[in-house]
């Protein structure tokens, strides 16, 4: 089995899986092997898809959605090893939603 895209040390990983432009620009370009993804607002994010912060130059972190509280997405990442972290409690200038569209095989 081959794995294109992922990260097994900080040697040894690929830039869709350890950036954050990287993973925006593979999953809005993917039409082959793997996660596929189109823009969406955050209030139409479903479980499994995407939050990226912005902070007004770049966006720096990437969320997954993992539930909902009050409308509010909750997210997990490992940065700062959040889990079921409300979005409302990061800082940031602006937010973009990446729903997953399909997966390639």
């Amino acid at each position: 089995m081959c794995i294109r895209d992922s990260y097994n040390s900080i040697n040894d990983r690929a830039a869709a899986w350890s950036s954050v432009e990287y993973f925006r620009k593979f999953l809005l370009s993917n039409t082959g092997f793997g996660p596929m993804a189109s823009p969406a607002s955050i209030s139409h994010l479903e479980l499994g898809d995407f939050i990226q912060l912005f902070n007004g130059l770049e966006y720096y972190h990437t969320l997954i959605v993992t539930g909902f509280e009050h409308g509010i997405p909750l997210v997990c990442a490992h940065t700062d090893d959040s889990l079921m972290r409300s979005l409302n409690s990061y800082y940031y200038n602006s937010a973009a939603g990446l729903h997953i569209t399909g997966v390639g095989a």
